[in-house]
């Protein structure tokens, strides 16, 4: 008797394992919601400075409870001036210590004693949710799911263009554009729908577990020689095989474009009192060959995980990125929205600019300068309504 119920008790373990298992399934599709980072996530890198001189020798990565990359948000019932950053890489400034990204900049130009009496608060809190390459389609996705957490924001920054551009020479400018081709895992870091596997770290019951060793411990993740692949891929860039004067029609990546920009307005214009576009800017000029070294993006395929050996030259690039901008600027206009062209503003320079696209810690500070002005000025103005037929 002792041996069958011994045996009964051991045949129960697993049954009860895989109904652990499928229940903490259910609750997290039903509870688990949407993150762009993972939540109490931290990171130090350590900078390979030969690749990226202008930076700082260390950065970190600090992500708050709602996983965004900033300071804590505030409580619930909290007086504060709560605003979102939405856009690719060059509002994410990933490689760039937190303190130095052009969000964290703008909160302390922003929590200033004058600036907070100026917006009537007596705190500002931004958060910034953006992603390298994250084009718009994806973008309306990310503010789909993420907003159910939040309530009316005060603003919402966007910084959007490059990544269209990119996405669709990555592809080999595809004369139709598939819409919904991706999956939740390459936008969100933290989401409920899996896929779940029964290997233990593809289970729900391992995410969990994962969720709250980062609550409570706070882990720390080190990575070191941080930017060292840029030396491979300015390399690859250099000596390309092909450089492309002419590139095809890009009509179907600006009508894809445009069709998730106004989307993604449309969403952001019902979250948040104020939708500030800061045009993405970018390093136009004719680059002299030390500007040129640090040249490496814009090839026909994915030069992060294989041999590209085609690239457009700059001039066919920044022909595509003017296109683009042109598309929103004129959308922000009849869509009301407020916008603010960098280009006239950021020194075109390796000072400001580390690559084509992204921002040195000096630059992200112009940056920065330039939207406070933006922020402080629209305060006390009615919103611009919304144009008839729309």
């Amino acid at each position: 008797m002792n041996l069958l119920t011994g045996a009964l008790a051991l045949g129960a373990i697993p049954v009860a394992a895989i109904a652990t298992e499928l229940l903490a399934r259910q609750l997290l599709r039903a509870f688990g919601g949407y993150y762009r980072y993972r939540p109490f996530n931290r990171e130090r890198m350590e900078i390979d400075l030969t690749a990226l001189p202008r930076l700082g020798p260390v950065s970190h990565v600090r992500i708050n409870r709602d996983g965004e990359r900033g300071n804590e948000p505030p409580a619930k019932g909290e007086r504060a001036w709560r605003a979102l950053v939405v856009g690719g890489s060059a509002a994410e400034c990933y490689y760039l210590d937190q303190e130095e990204t052009w969000p964290a900049v703008l909160e302390r130009h922003l929590s200033q004693p004058a600036a907070l009496a100026h917006l009537g608060v007596p705190r500002v809190h931004i958060g910034n949710i953006a992603k390298a390459i994250l084009p718009c389609e994806q973008i309306t996705m990310l503010l789909s799911r993420v907003f159910p957490r939040y309530h009316e924001l005060d603003a919402i920054f966007v910084m959007v263009g490059a990544s269209d551009v990119i996405r669709w020479l990555e592809k080999k400018t595809p004369s139709k554009i598939k819409e919904g081709a991706f999956t939740p895992s390459s936008i969100f870091e933290v989401h409920p729908e899996g896929p779940w596997g029964w290997s233990p770290k593809q289970t729900a019951l391992w995410h969990l577990a994962s969720r709250f060793n980062m609550r409570l411990r706070h882990p720390e993740a080190v990575r070191k020689n941080t930017g060292d692949w840029l030396h491979r891929v300015r390399k690859m860039r250099a000596q390309a095989e092909t450089l492309l004067d002419e590139l095809p029609d890009p009509t179907p990546m600006l009508d894809h474009f445009e069709k998730f920009y106004r989307e993604m307005i449309r969403l952001s214009k019902s979250k948040a009192k104020r939708v500030i576009v800061v045009r993405q800017p970018w390093f136009e000029k004719e680059h002299t060959p030390e500007e040129a070294q640090l040249l490496w993006n814009f090839g026909l395929g994915r030069p992060y995980i294989e041999e590209v050996k085609t690239y457009a030259k700059m001039k066919a690039v920044f022909k595509l990125l003017n296109l683009v901008d042109a598309r929103a600027k004129a959308i922000n206009e009849e869509m009301g929205v407020e916008q603010l062209d960098l280009m006239p503003v950021l020194e075109r320079s390796a000072r400001v600019y580390y690559d084509t696209l992204h921002f040195t810690p000096a630059g992200a500070k112009d940056v920065a300068d330039a939207v406070v002005g933006t922020v402080l000025s629209g305060v006390g103005k009615p919103p611009a309504e919304e144009p008839v037929g729309l």
